[in-house]
């Protein structure tokens, strides 16, 4: 990590001024909530930053890696050391039902430079974006499925789960040589 931004405005990004202020914020907010997990805005842009209606965001949202605030609760165990951020995102709100993020702090941090991580042997070719895509081509939408998501127990055994969702949009792109990706966006649905 190379450092921590707060957004005072829609234009402006300013160092951190009090790390020990965040934290001690952040646990308060944690206790108050009764979350387990809380970041901050994953891209350095306060035009982007300043765009969400709330500054704490208490939702499904998506913490990156880099700056994570968790009460340790064992029971959230990561499986994959390739998407972790993604998947803690994802087990603490199927387990808790929401996830903290302040959206007037970002981070700027040293990515893909470690071995591992995306970067390091992704096998996201054509084939498999494209099998993706007419999977969510498919259901147009509207058309529930079930999303699995990995889980360990505390002894280690697995525990998946399944969250029953509709992808309510999508996008997917060639990134280079053999590299494509695909982001979509999954709504949670209850069906009787």
């Amino acid at each position: 990590m190379k450092d921590l931004y707060e957004a005072p405005d829609i234009n402006t990004l300013i160092p951190l001024s009090n790390l020990n202020n965040f934290v001690s914020d952040s646990i308060k907010l944690l206790k108050n909530s009764n979350a387990k997990l809380l970041g901050v805005y994953p891209i350095k842009n306060p035009g982007f930053m300043w765009r969400n209606k709330n500054h704490i965001s208490e939702c499904l949202t998506y913490c990156c890696g880099a700056v994570l605030l968790i009460q340790n609760c064992h029971q959230c165990l990561r499986k994959y050391n390739l998407i972790e951020d993604y998947e803690y995102s994802l087990r603490h709100y199927v387990k808790y039902g929401k996830v903290l993020r302040n959206n007037l702090l970002c981070v700027e941090a040293n990515t893909y430079t470690l071995p591992g991580g995306l970067q390091y042997n992704n096998n996201r070719n054509k084939e498999k974006v494209d099998a993706i895509v007419a999977t969510f081509e498919l259901r147009k939408g509207v058309t529930a499925f079930d999303l699995t998501i990995p889980a360990t127990n505390a002894d280690g055994t697995a525990a998946e789960r399944s969250v029953r969702v509709v992808c309510h949009s999508y996008s997917h792109s060639y990134d280079s040589d053999n590299f494509y990706s695909c982001t979509a966006t999954f709504r949670r649905v209850y069906e009787s």
